[in-house]
Parts: C-alpha cells; sequence; structure tokens
C-alpha cells in the first residue's frame, strides 16, 4: 500500500487528493540520490508535497501521482539518470521532443502491460545549481459496476496499479 497511516488529503468535487512525503513515492518510478522536495516561497521554505490524485467518473477511475523534486546533478546526468533508471523499472520512453532549449528537457514514458503514462519535465536551474523534475504519472481504470449476484466487487475495482506497485 502507497500510504501506512492516514495522511492529509483534500476532496474537490470527485476528486480526492492524498499528500505524500517523499518516502511514500512509488518504487517503480525511482528519483536520484540527494533528491528533494522543491521549497516555493521566499525563500524556498514551503515544500511542493507530492500528492496522489484519485478522480472518480462515471465510466472510469483516473488516478495521478505527481511531484516536483530537486537534483544536484546537471540537466544532461539528470536526463540520463533518469532515462536509465526508468528503462530498469520497465518504463518505455515514448517521445522526448526537441524543445530546441538547453535548459529544459520533456520526457513521455509508457508502460502499456499496466496501462501507465509517465510525463516527466526537466529544467536546470543555474541560480540555484540544481535541476528540477516535474513528474506525473498516470493509470485510467475502466470502472466495472459490483456484480448484483453476489454483491462482491468486479475485480477492476479491487486494486489500483500504484498502490499494487508500492506493496511489491
Amino acid at each position: 500500500m502507497i500510504i501506512q497511516s492516514l495522511q492529509p488529503f483534500a476532496r474537490h468535487g470527485n476528486e480526492i487528493r492524498i499528500y505524500l512525503t517523499l518516502e511514500q513515492w512509488p518504487p517503480d518510478v525511482p528519483l536520484p540520490p540527494n533528491t528533494a522536495l522543491v521549497g516555493i516561497g521566499e525563500n524556498h521554505e514551503t515544500l511542493a508535497k507530492p500528492s496522489w490524485d484519485i478522480t472518480l467518473e462515471p465510466a472510469r477511475t483516473v488516478e495521478v501521482v505527481g511531484g516536483w523534486f530537486r537534483s544536484p546533478m546537471n540537466l544532461a546526468e539528470t536526463r540520463e539518470w533518469y532515462v536509465n533508471a526508468l528503462m530498469q523499472q520497465g518504463w518505455i520512453l515514448q517521445a522526448e521532443p526537441d524543445l530546441g532549449d538547453k535548459i529544459k528537457i520533456y520526457l513521455d514514458f509508457v508502460r502499456p502491460a499496466k496501462n501507465l503514462h509517465l510525463w516527466l519535465s526537466l529544467q536546470w536551474w543555474e541560480t540555484l545549481n540544481e535541476t528540477t523534475a516535474l513528474i506525473s504519472r498516470s493509470a485510467i481504470h475502466p470502472y466495472a459496476a459490483p456484480d448484483e449476484t453476489n454483491g462482491e466487487p468486479a475485480a477492476a475495482q479491487i486494486a489500483l496499479p500504484i498502490a499494487e506497485m508500492a506493496e511489491a
């Protein structure tokens, strides 16, 4: 399970957002050594906490884990680290658009067998001497109504992949 105890959360309509700690980040999306949460505000003292969003729609459930992190590696080293680490976890690099920019990189990964998508936006900050990574990992689960004959939940309602992978 991705969380072991009650966590701060927020509800917005049909969405629940659960705030995570760095230690609760899903293991199938590894973070480089010495990674920290991005701080925002005057002295970067307010941390941008990662979150796990679950949106309930009539025909599907959308699950997104997202976070904003910083690393002391330069942009090229950070890109190389993520590509290698994610490929070891079974992610496939689907696209890397040429932004024509030497301080930003955008990477798009998929795990078709698990119906997962990962977007990774990297940016070098020369004034801070660090690279930030904005990460969003999503899964879409079709909704299956409960079996009315025995009252049991349908298989698609039992486990979401992000929680399933965090248990492994």
